[in-house]
């Protein structure tokens, strides 16, 4: 097997021993590495019925098939299990300085099965001829935050750390796993998995490659994008975020707009990271306001949203952070200058966060933003699921379902940031009204009731993130309909644009000018979003950050795996693979008894009622027939959501099938 080492590392955290599994050559074309690789694992190890937080679960870490190899943007690692937080698949990945260190240590996945009875870290030394592997004692740093566990790891071992922090070994489903203090894993609730397991964190050092079919190839491949990626950054240095606020205030108030376009994007990633989005997308309406019952023209103005975006944010950066194999360097390295968590290192918040912890709670105080970001990546918490839940409890407290007896006397009005502050780390220590709330809002919801159950946003348990399907119904439809619900990097047509889908996969020239009413055209659309959900998790299954595929570079994936392996396979057979992916991972579900109706967002995001004000005003979603056409493109039965034997059979999936 060339690009690959043909094998996986099982690790039994009851009996405390390893077993390496060599994989079939087959598997890597089927699937890939990742998400793929991890998804074929899981569904034939995991027992239909095992629950989430039980022994029988499966916990695994994989980088992607073109991880660690000379390319660029293919630097994510993928955790996959049975999520807790919504009963089905589980997924989630991040950058940073880990993702290679599993294919260096030898791998192509390490999974962990059963519980320890105390805390644990495995520890792989692969620098030697003669592997190393212990599961070693943690209890010095359980009850750790994440950025003491990796510091204090490295000092011990040396190598890459990926950990815990206190919302995992306290077993919130809202948690994640997080390495160098700040990229997390953060959704599905796979850190309470990791909790459960008492699994506080995995320090891996290695040196091992994998063979290149060929290595020219793929030097020529990545030496040809980069030159193209590096054009037209002089643009970078105009003042992005007020110069697009503008535009957007023009073109929010007509009924056309501009064509989301790559290279304009990549010069905001490139100055801003994500955040340099906030107030253009605060002023379209992409940004849901006030737990997504406001409108930004009303409720949080453009001269609210500067405040935490673009500029504001960049002049507290300190330096670019760049995650493994990213020339980018969307992410950034900032200080708290005032507030109890005053640091002079803590990593640039993302959009998701400045929205759901700022625009969502009606805050505009920026610092403490930062704080709640950074108390987050500490604890592994996932901020979008944070601001989520603190949305709904202000809701909750102003509609009196929730007293000052309820939250110990903290007055949880919009735009209160001292109590968000406050709540956050009850959420974060699960004391107080903080347990209630540690597990989101669906379970919130339910222990609270008294109508609470209408201020609670989310797909299936998990939260929704920040993108509003009124703005672009793409998000309402890969939200409701992705095999892990809530989800806004599958698919939409901001993500679409961006990716040149239309000129890439379809051979056709995308126009300029865009009418808003092309967007809310509901039926006839299932092929188009299926075509861009084969080909992202072909992606994630490759190892790729989404913002690698949205820099308009041509981004040679295609040929990188093919001069990697060897394989020459075909553009089609590479979606087919996609394909495959998202159909297993609905398999899985199925299996699981999970049903259509069981991911269903709310109708207040769907418009119903509409919004009597801002950009989204007078809007209602017609959600039933995208999913209709969504669930007919990929096979699958639009009242049950079984796949079809027929499609099964045609992706390779027999034996899957009889499972069902």
């Amino acid at each position: 097997m060339k690009g690959a080492h043909g094998r996986i590392l099982w690790v039994d955290l009851h009996s405390k021993s390893f077993r390496e599994e060599q994989l079939p050559d087959e598997y890597y074309k089927k699937y890939l590495g990742g998400l793929g690789l991890g998804a074929k694992v899981c569904f034939d190890n995991i027992p239909k019925g095992a629950d989430p937080m039980g022994p029988d679960n499966i916990l695994g870490f994989l980088p992607g098939l073109l991880t660690a190899t000379p390319t660029f943007f293919t630097g994510r690692v993928m955790a996959v299990g049975k999520s807790p937080l919504t009963g089905g698949w589980g997924d989630s990945n991040c950058g940073g300085s880990f993702p290679p260190a599993i294919k260096q240590a030898g791998f192509d996945g390490i999974f962990f099965k059963g519980m320890s009875e105390k805390p644990v870290y495995l520890f792989i030394d692969a620098t030697t001829p003669a592997l190393k592997m212990e599961l070693r004692d943690a209890a010095h740093v359980w009850g750790r935050d994440t950025e003491a566990t990796e510091e204090i790891l490295k000092k011990e071992c040396g190598g890459k750390v990926l950990c815990i922090g206190e919302a995992g070994e306290k077993l919130s489903l809202v948690s994640g796993m997080v390495c160098d203090g700040g990229r997390i894993a953060a959704r599905s609730g796979l850190g309470a998995v990791m909790g459960v397991k008492k699994l506080k964190a995995l320090v891996i050092k290695g040196n091992r490659k994998v063979d290149l079919h060929d290595s020219d190839a793929m030097k020529k491949l990545s030496s040809g994008f980069h030159k193209r990626f590096n054009r037209g950054f002089v643009l970078s240095k105009l003042n992005w975020g007020v110069i697009l606020a503008g535009l957007v205030k023009f073109f929010a108030r007509v009924p056309f707009s501009i064509r989301n376009e790559a290279f304009l994007w990549k010069q905001i990633l490139r100055r801003y990271g994500t955040a340099g989005g906030g107030a253009f997308a605060n002023e379209d309406g992409d940004s849901p306001v006030r737990n997504w019952r406001g409108s930004s023209w009303r409720d949080f103005p453009m001269r609210r949203a500067l405040r935490i975006s673009d500029n504001s944010i960049r002049k507290l950066e300190k330096k670019k952070f760049n995650c493994f194999a990213c020339p980018l360097g969307c992410g950034g390295i900032m200080e708290i200058r005032e507030g109890r968590f005053k640091t002079d290192r803590t990593h640039k918040p993302e959009y998701e966060s400045t929205t759901s912890l700022g625009t969502l709670l009606l805050n505009d105080d920026l610092n403490s933003i930062l704080e709640m970001n950074h108390m987050c990546n500490l604890s592994g918490m996932d901020t979008i699921s944070a601001g989520g839940t603190l949305a709904f409890a202000a809701d909750c407290f102003e509609a009196g379902i929730l007293t000052e007896k309820d939250t110990g006397g903290l007055q949880l009005r919009w735009g209160n940031a001292s109590a968000f502050i406050a709540l956050l780390g009850m959420m974060i220590r699960r004391e107080g009204l903080g347990d209630v709330l540690a597990d989101g809002v669906r379970v919130a919801s339910k222990k609270i009731g008294k109508g609470s159950e209408k201020y609670a946003i989310h797909a299936g348990g998990q939260e929704l993130p920040m993108h509003d399907p009124r703005f672009d119904p793409g998000y309402g439809l890969a939200y409701e309909v992705d095999p892990t619900p809530g989800r806004h990097k599958i698919f939409s047509y901001f993500n679409a644009e961006t990716m040149n889908i239309d000129r890439m996969l379809m051979g056709k020239t995308g126009s300029p000018v865009v009418l808003d009413r092309e967007k809310f055209i509901y039926t006839g659309r299932g092929e188009f979003f299926a075509l861009c959900t084969k080909f992202t998790h072909f992606c994630n299954s490759a190892g790729m950050c989404v913002f690698g595929l949205e820099v308009g570079a041509d981004i040679p994936v295609f040929d990188w795996i093919n001069a990697l392996t060897g394989w020459n396979m075909s553009r089609d057979e590479f979606l087919k693979t996609g394909e495959r992916i998202q159909t297993l991972r609905q398999a899985f579900n199925y299996r699981e008894g999970i049903r259509p109706g069981d991911f269903r967002i709310p109708e207040l995001v769907c418009g119903n009622p509409p919004l009597a004000h801002g950009p989204n005003r007078g809007r209602t979603l017609d959600m039933k027939s995208l999913v209709t056409d969504y669930y007919k493109a990929f096979g699958w039965d639009t009242a049950s959501g079984r796949p079809s034997g027929e499609r099964m059979r045609a992706l390779g999936l027999e034996r899957e099938e009889a499972q069902l």
